[in-house]
């Protein structure tokens, strides 16, 4: 059936009242991120019908899709979905999100993708990256199955790219790769080249250029060689960390920076043009 959003509001209403004045208890608590995800789906055409009900118990209580309701509210844009009334007993509630769910690998190989595993996650830390959910923070979440795969579509050819550039030789991959292929689709927007270039000493150890021992890029090579070993949990660099040295070294790497130490950044830096490294870090 199509739920409007105005009777969604009548729904979200008598599922408040019933929880506020104790005829239902809710032991599941409304996540604002999930919520945000489906909201940004449904505005952007994403959400489809799938068949997954929204389920109301023999009291004609809200036991399935509150963050579906709330989404339709707060999208204002109508949403056809099946809804079932008369769900019977506890029995039946505790039923409910049992199944294993696919992955989203899973769904990268049933759509044809290769190398599913490394795509499927490439795709989430540049979606993350670019949409400003990247990082340690309980508001941070991961895209929607519909925004992972619109992020394939629109960067197919240079995700596959950068998964290729990025690939450490076996047993022996430094930067997570998953990230390293997000950096890379991402660097190459300001400059091809320095990004081909940067990830190539990176992840192989070699470069088109010098490699003094003061250039950012042989810094970093360093702290990921000395973090890698299972070994060595005192120093060893989280994927946020790696990712907030990689962005600082390729910044500084196109300012032809030098520098005696390399020190991780407070926050994850901007990915600057040529232009503005120059202007911040000097020639």
């Amino acid at each position: 059936m199509k739920i409007t959003p105005r009777m969604a509001q009548e729904w979200w209403d008598k599922y408040q009242e019933s929880v506020a004045n104790g005829s239902f208890e809710n032991y599941r608590p409304f996540s604002e991120r999930d919520c945000n995800a489906i909201v940004a789906d449904i505005k952007a055409g994403r959400w489809h019908y799938d068949a997954t009900p929204i389920r109301f118990d023999d009291n004609d209580n809200l036991i399935d899709g509150q963050h579906r309701i709330m989404a339709i509210i707060r999208a204002g844009i109508a949403v056809v979905s099946m809804v079932v009334w008369g769900v019977e007993g506890k029995e039946a509630v505790r039923q409910i999100d049992t199944n294993r769910p696919r992955t989203l690998t899973q769904h990268f190989k049933n759509e044809g993708y290769k190398d599913a595993i490394v795509a499927s996650g490439t795709c989430v830390t540049l979606w993350r990256l670019r949409n400003r959910q990247w990082g340690p923070g309980p508001n941070r979440r991961k895209p929607t199955t519909e925004e992972s795969f619109a992020t394939m579509r629109r960067n197919k050819s240079r995700v596959y790219d950068a998964i290729q550039r990025t690939k450490g030789p076996q047993g022996h991959q430094l930067m997570c790769h998953t990230l390293a292929g997000a950096l890379h689709v991402m660097f190459i927007d300001q400059n091809h080249e320095a990004a081909d270039d940067f990830f190539d000493y990176v992840t192989n150890g070699s470069s088109n250029g010098k490699t003094p021992q003061h250039r950012p890029v042989v810094k970093l090579r360093t702290a990921l060689e000395i973090s890698k070993p299972k070994s060595a949990r005192q120093g060893r660099l989280s994927v946020f960390e790696q990712s907030m040295l990689a962005i600082h070294c390729f910044n500084m790497e196109r300012a032809k920076r030098h520098i005696a130490r390399l020190q991780i950044p407070n926050d994850l830096p901007p990915i600057l043009t040529d232009e503005q490294c120059l202007d911040q870090y000097g020639a």
